[in-house]
């Protein structure tokens, strides 16, 4: 994926040893303001993941605020209740038209949500692309 602006930036994570299946991580601030609409996330980790309705693994992007805490969507969260992690494969986050933007200094958090028993990945990668600024100016 490719942004032609020169405004754009993206904020890349890679990690291994999570330890937990339940955390939430910042992985990154933006230091304007973004439009969430926009955002295009991919996330994949290894190991894979089979899908099942009583034990699997939802993950997500948030809007942590200015201190890194908030929990706002930013993105559909991806789960494996009903589709399977493959291994090493990204999958598409849809992003939000309805959460309100990211203020500059604001914080980029990721949400890990297991249901039942699900192992931590072993090794997650988040690639994240977006463009700074809001149509028309308008900041929320």
């Amino acid at each position: 994926m490719s942004f032609n602006y020169m405004n754009a930036s993206n904020i890349t994570l890679s990690t291994t040893g999570l330890g937990d299946a339940d955390a939430r991580l910042n992985i990154g601030r933006v230091t304007q303001a973004v439009d969430v609409s926009g955002i295009e996330t991919q996330i994949s980790f290894a190991g894979g993941l089979a899908a099942s309705g009583s034990n699997y693994q939802v993950i997500g992007p948030e809007d942590g605020g200015t201190a890194g805490t908030g929990t706002t969507d930013i993105g559909t969260a991806l789960s494996s209740a009903s589709t399977a992690w493959t291994d090493l494969t990204p999958r598409a986050v849809t992003a939000s038209t309805s959460a309100d933007d990211l203020d500059a200094d604001d914080y980029v958090n990721l949400q890990l949500d297991e249901t039942g028993s699900v192992t931590a990945p072993t090794a997650l990668s988040v690639f994240m692309n977006y463009v700074y600024g809001i149509p028309g100016g308008v900041v929320n």
